[in-house]
């Protein structure tokens, strides 16, 4: 049981928060005008120019694609339907941090408990 307690908290939680990241990009697809993968790839060269210290070429880039973004309208729908999977990427994550917190409960105080007893 306690196996998949454990299996099962990570694996939700992980779950969760992969739902909520997807849910997050279609919430927000409408602001910048790349799809997923140059979404992705703009995210991690943002990162990479913010480690050395070239946040001016971030900013001046990200000023253009929001000018961009704004040629086309949000699609209302589609960004409910993104919160739809940020809301059901929390639910996931909160299942598997309750299955965390059974199985501290578990190993914590079951147990020790039933351990301590048996000496």
């Amino acid at each position: 049981m306690k196996t998949y307690l454990e299996v099962g908290a990570a694996g939700l939680t992980l779950l969760g928060v992969i739902v909520g990241v997807y849910g997050t990009y279609i919430l927000t697809k409408w602001t910048h005008p790349l799809g997923w993968w140059g979404f992705n790839w703009s995210v991690l060269v943002m990162f990479g120019r913010k480690l050395i210290g070239r946040d001016d070429e971030t900013t001046r880039i990200n000023e253009v694609s929001t000018r961009l973004a704004t040629m086309s309208a949000e699609n209302k729908a589609e960004s409910l339907h993104g919160l739809h999977w940020v809301f059901f990427g929390f639910v996931l994550q909160t299942i598997g941090a309750v299955l965390l917190v059974i199985d501290s409960i578990w190993v914590n105080f079951i147990l020790e408990t039933s351990s301590k007893a048996g000496r």
